[in-house]
């Protein structure tokens, strides 16, 4: 019979310490959260800026309005189809810029920079993606 008494005692010692760990596990785990969405946002960048500068890549002879109208395309098939939707009807939340350089005669290097200020986390606040990324690429459209 005393054994009984005594786990009547340590049955209300576990439920304490359970209160006491249950914040620390729920704020860890939203941290874990947090930070996979923001490492999320930020390969969808990547994504973004990589088709640019593949559509960047193959329209080297088009006007700089037609290029754009396809880089906006892309932005807004990431707007409607991505399984986080990246961009918000407010455009001016995400930036993105071009350049090419010449390095010999058929190597080029695109550098794509993009910018996205739209992620709001819960504990971490407003996150600023942003990332560059540098596509060499061969250019054909010279003949030799």
């Amino acid at each position: 019979m005393s054994r009984w008494r005594e786990f009547k005692k340590e049955k209300g010692q576990s439920l304490v310490e359970f209160a006491l760990l249950l914040p620390i596990m729920l704020f860890i785990m939203m941290f874990a959260i947090e930070i996979s969405m923001g490492a999320y946002y930020k390969m969808v960048v990547n994504q973004i800026m990589l088709d640019v500068a593949r559509v960047v890549a193959v329209s080297d002879n088009e006007t700089s309005g037609a290029l754009n109208l396809k880089v906006q395309a892309i932005l807004t098939a990431y707007q409607s189809q991505g399984a986080l939707h990246i961009l918000s009807r407010d455009t001016s939340l995400f930036s993105v810029t071009w350049t090419t350089e010449t390095v010999d005669i058929i190597y080029k290097i695109i550098t794509v920079t993009g910018r996205y200020t739209g992620v709001r986390l819960p504990f971490i606040g407003t996150l600023p993606i942003g990332d560059q990324l540098i596509y060499p690429f061969l250019d054909h459209g010279t003949g030799i």
